[in-house]
């Protein structure tokens, strides 16, 4: 509940424009919350929508936003969704071990 309420907030943020806010809210949301709501479908569409708008577009030559964007943010959601299918195939590779084991 705390990670829908706290996208909802970011998106509001994001809607206003505010580059400062952005800055400090999207490192909190992928550190903090949980990874299945903040890079959902719905979620990460409605962000990358309102980052691509007409208002936040001259934003991206603030370094400090960029690096907020695509590094504290972004890269995370990269890595989260690398582990997770490396941590799948691993699994899946010990279950078919086992299964020519016996």
């Amino acid at each position: 509940m705390a990670s829908t309420l706290f996208v909802h907030y970011v998106l509001l943020v994001a809607r206003q424009s505010n580059v400062t806010s952005m800055i400090r809210l999207l490192p909190l949301l992928s550190a903090h919350y949980d990874p299945d709501v903040v890079y959902g479908d719905t979620a990460l569409h409605s962000l990358v929508s309102a980052l691509c708008s007409a208002l936040l577009c001259d934003a991206f030559a603030n370094i400090d936003f960029c690096d907020a964007v695509f590094t504290k943010f972004f890269v995370v959601s990269v890595v989260l969704v690398f582990v997770s299918k490396l941590l799948h195939l691993a699994l899946k590779a010990v279950l078919f071990t086992l299964s020519v084991g016996h």
